[in-house]
């Protein structure tokens, strides 16, 4: 359990440091954000496979919901691009914590919510468990 929060924290740090979102682990409602452009990370589910002597990888599901605050409607897509572009990075500054980060999935509100901007991804992340 503490690898996986350390993964889910490391993410939060990575994004917020690449992107200059404001990070936060949990969902919100969109009248209880006051900071954008900002996101949100869910954990979902995690499932483990064991490949022998004493080998175990993991991936954790996770749930990102990023808001902004624009309206121009092409600001969604500036939104979505610097997640993803930070997320698909997230591994290569990692590699001592993980061996595969990606999104899985990608919607967007396409400007029904105008002026906000809000995105939903699923992002899959691998990672090595040990015994301690």
């Amino acid at each position: 359990m503490a690898k996986r929060s350390s993964v889910i924290s490391s993410l939060i740090s990575w994004i917020e440091s690449s992107v200059g979102y404001s990070g936060n682990r949990g969902l919100r409602f969109l009248h209880e954000i006051n900071s954008f452009p900002s996101f949100y990370v869910h954990p979902r589910n995690e499932s483990r496979r064991h490949d022998g002597n004493g080998s175990k990888l993991a991936i954790l599901q996770l749930d990102i919901r990023g808001y902004g605050w624009n309206d121009d409607i092409s600001y969604i897509e500036t939104l979505v691009r610097d997640l993803e572009a930070a997320i698909q990075t997230y591994r290569l500054a990692h590699l001592h914590l993980v061996h595969e980060a990606r999104v899985t999935s990608l919607r967007t509100d396409e400007g029904a919510m105008a002026p906000y901007c809000i995105c939903d991804m699923s992002v899959e992340i691998l990672y090595g468990i040990t015994d301690d």
